[in-house]
């Protein structure tokens, strides 16, 4: 896969997401009736965070550290680091996360489209990437991410329809 593929994929599946939040009213997106008493709102803090977590390593990885993210997750802390996103953001104003939502979206778009092809395939020096190659790196975060939680915000949504 190159860049341009790597970057169409995730728009791709970040607009199925936008299109579904856009799809559906306040009440349902501040429900906590999902998975663990977490709402809409609760997923996109949730995908928010982890797409911080890959623009920090992105660009750590051409040189250019933004700073150390919160948490410092690596590979054994997923559980924990997405407990604490949770507890963190669980009480913040529905339009003041959809608009993180986009602004992180937009940066995790940024940095996947100045990544040289030639290093997609190549496993990241950030602790967390070493195993794997940064265009799965990217996608774990991104359009599979993305997909994850559309699956479960739809299977929710058919639920609370019958």
């Amino acid at each position: 896969m190159n860049k341009q593929e790597l970057v169409e994929i995730t728009r791709r599946g970040r607009e199925r997401l936008d299109a579904l939040v856009a799809s559906l009213s306040t009440a349902q997106l501040t429900d906590p009736a999902l998975e663990g008493g977490w709402s809409v709102k609760d997923v996109l803090a949730h995908i928010t965070a982890w797409e911080r977590r890959c623009t920090w390593t992105l660009a750590t990885e051409r040189g250019d550290p933004l700073g150390e993210p919160e948490g410092g997750v690596g590979p054994a802390d997923v559980e924990e680091f997405n407990q604490a996103e949770y507890e963190a953001n669980r009480d913040r104003d529905l339009d003041d996360v959809l608009a993180d939502a986009a602004r992180s979206y937009d940066a995790l778009a940024a940095a996947s489209a100045e990544v040289p092809d030639a290093d997609l395939d190549k496993p990241g020096t950030v602790a967390w990437t070493r195993e794997r190659p940064l265009v799965q790196y990217i996608r774990d975060n991104a359009d599979e991410h993305y997909r994850e939680h559309v699956a479960q915000i739809e299977a929710w949504v058919a639920r609370s329809r019958t």
